[in-house]
């Protein structure tokens, strides 16, 4: 997808998709949050099906994870970093976080990967969703939260060409 197609692919686009992938899921709009503690203010309902995304880079910035989790887990940088082989981890700035996902902070979401800007940025999702009811996501916006199966949740990343991978944090 070109830059032009991100701009198309917004809330509504993004569930024109999940229709027609015959994924079930419920949309809840709400003002605009950029984090968990924004997400607890205003009641969102199921907060224990809302999950935390960070935008990761390795030490050189070559390889990029997108690492999605439940959003009341600590992440371990040390555990992850040898779960993926690399050396060191870090917070991606706000430009590559725009460059490789199409997606402005307080709205990254592994649903970021559909806009297609860069098919190498690896999807991590931790198996604890799993256990979840549903996994609840921002849908490329950070008005608006989707919740949705997990097997759903892979099944729509599968659209898209980058890799998906699923372990335990």
């Amino acid at each position: 997808m070109t830059w032009e197609k991100w701009y198309s692919m917004g809330q509504e686009e993004l569930c024109r998709l999940l229709d027609s992938l015959g994924v079930a899921y419920r949309l809840v709009e709400h003002e605009a949050v950029r984090t968990i503690e924004d997400m607890e203010k205003i009641d969102l309902p199921d907060m224990q099906c809302v999950a935390k995304n960070l935008f990761l880079r390795n030490a050189n910035g070559k390889r990029h994870y997108l690492v999605t989790m439940p959003h009341d887990k600590p992440l371990d940088l040390k555990e992850l970093r040898g779960k993926l082989g690399e050396k060191n981890l870090s917070f991606a700035s706000e430009d590559r976080l725009v460059k490789h996902l199409g997606v402005q902070p307080g709205s990254v979401t592994p649903l970021g990967v559909l806009n297609g800007l860069d098919p190498a940025v690896t999807v991590v999702l931790d198996e604890d969703l799993k256990q979840r009811e549903q996994v609840a996501v921002h849908p490329n916006v950070n008005t608006a939260t989707l919740y949705l199966l997990w097997e759903d949740l892979i099944t729509v990343l599968e659209e898209a060409e980058n890799p998906v991978t699923s372990i335990k944090l």
